[in-house]
């Protein structure tokens, strides 16, 4: 805080301070530097750190009002004292929640330099913090370690990098943790009611998996599987964990549905995080062509450190499929565009355009062909090395004579339960926001009825980007054809 506001602070200070209520609990205290000992001794939570490190006044009246109104836990007020943009930002929290608070009257950078005391046992925190620090380096450098000399290859010096995203710094993934801090994305998957529905049914027509179980939600979001877990299913603790500030606003939502007493919400990336066992473990972690995003290895960390024995994993299976389609606009669109435009020749854009995989949601009548299974992954035993890369062969059939354009990756998530549920993104089926993955073709196919298109596919984690595939497909009797999502 700036010195003219520590001025006025300190005339305010001068008044005398009656009993100060905890902002945590129903405990009183007789003087600004008990209710520091309470609050950091009791709850954790350093006060005159929190408050001192604040830019002015304002943000602490804010923060204090904040407190008194909105009652967050301890926990909760620790992770949204470090957000860039805190709930207390809001000029409406300028108010007063108590009369007179005598909280309001204290002088925290004062109270900070005057209790020797409490500054020792800062000291041990802050060392103990870095201690801490320390040792999950010592213990990532000794992963990064053994990913390197487990991965050579040969001759000393060849060296297999890790394409697992829980190697990855947090640097390097902030551009994915930023993307799920947006509403639009939330919006989005939260309008998908075949998405939110079926893992909604999942819980409802399975209770007993659920009732009284420890449930853990990886990448909770803003909450709403948590919140089944806790309303419809009868958990009686949910986990849920996000890396993105999405949580903080997820924090809100369970507060204003009051389910804070069953679901705890914590921010900070699942591989580093210390959690209790759960009974039940629960993400929505798919992408586009079902393994885009590499979510997946994050579930599996989840699954592999806190799954009790028969605990259950919601979803517990997914599929990959592939089949034709003969949708003439859209190869119109982003390949035969590129031979004439303006009247201009483009073609050596065609390439790159059709290296791109297409989402995007298909007409059922653009579908011409049979489907195949490509991959299946058990969500009890998939290790992230069967995520890395995968080879299947094929064999398509085509339904008419027709002209093919494309083929079309899609995949579904089934809930293997008493009551089963499969979230499907068959083309033919109801529409989701991960929509389907279409492989264009350079130069279609001419196929009669119940001709067959051969050939293999393979899918691996791009070496550029840990999140993205690379994808090549192999016809028969053609050159090999490559693709990136």
């Amino acid at each position: 805080m700036s010195s003219s506001d520590s001025s006025d602070y300190e005339e305010m200070d001068a008044e005398p301070v009656d009993a100060i209520p905890c902002v945590f609990c129903t405990e009183a205290s007789s003087n600004d530097h008990e209710l520091i000992s309470h609050c950091a001794a009791k709850h954790g939570v350093q006060l005159n750190s929190v408050f001192a490190r604040m830019k002015d006044v304002f943000d602490v009246i804010k923060a204090i009002n904040y407190l008194r109104k909105e009652k967050p836990s301890p926990e909760e007020f620790s992770l949204l004292s470090s957000a860039q943009s805190p709930p207390w930002s809001d000029d409406k929290y300028l108010e007063p929640s108590i009369p007179n608070d005598p909280l309001l009257r204290v002088d925290f950078e004062r109270s900070q330099d005057h209790n020797h005391d409490e500054d020792s046992m800062n000291d041990v925190a802050f060392l103990r913090e870095q201690l801490d620090i320390a040792h999950q380096r010592i213990v990532q450098m000794q992963k990064t370690a053994r990913v390197i000399l487990d991965g050579r290859q040969g001759q000393p010096g060849d060296v297999k990098i890790s394409r697992a995203v829980g190697d990855l710094k947090v640097s390097e993934d902030s551009g994915y943790i930023d993307s799920y801090s947006q509403i639009e994305i939330h919006e989005t998957m939260l309008q998908d009611k075949r998405r939110t529905e079926s893992y909604r049914d999942a819980i409802v027509t399975n209770t007993p998996m659920v009732k009284n179980r420890v449930c853990l939600d990886v990448g909770c979001g803003t909450g709403i599987l948590s919140m089944f877990l806790a309303r419809d299913g009868g958990a009686s603790k949910v986990t849920g964990v996000d890396f993105s500030e999405i949580i903080y606003h997820a924090m809100d939502i369970v507060r204003e549905n009051k389910l804070e007493n069953i679901v705890h919400l914590v921010k900070g990336r699942l591989e580093d995080l210390e959690l209790e066992p759960a009974d039940v473990i629960i993400s929505e972690w798919m992408g586009y062509f079902l393994i885009y995003e590499s979510m997946l290895d994050t579930v599996i960390a989840a699954r592999d450190k806190y799954l009790k024995p028969n605990g259950v994993m919601l979803p517990n299976r997914a599929n990959m499929y592939l089949t034709l389609t003969d949708d003439m606009e859209l190869y119109k669109q982003h390949v035969a565009f590129w031979d004439d435009v303006y009247g201009f020749k483009m073609s050596c854009l065609r390439e790159p355009a059709i290296a791109d995989g297409v989402v995007r949601q298909l007409a059922p009548e653009s579908i011409c062909g049979s489907t195949a299974t490509i991959k299946t992954f058990n969500l009890y035993t998939v290790t992230v090395a069967d995520t890395m890369s995968f080879r299947s062969p094929f064999e398509l059939k085509s339904e008419r004579d027709t002209t093919v354009t494309g083929l079309v990756g899609f995949f579904d998530a089934c809930f293997d339960l008493p009551r089963k549920v499969v979230l499907s993104t068959d083309p033919r089926g109801e529409p989701t926001h991960w929509k389907q993955t279409t492989f264009l073709l350079p130069d279609p196919i001419k196929v009669s009825a119940n001709d067959k298109i051969c050939g293999t596919i393979c899918v691996e984690r791009s070496p550029r980007d840990r999140r993205g595939l690379e994808i090549c497909i192999e016809l028969d009797g053609r050159p090999p054809l490559k693709y990136h999502l």
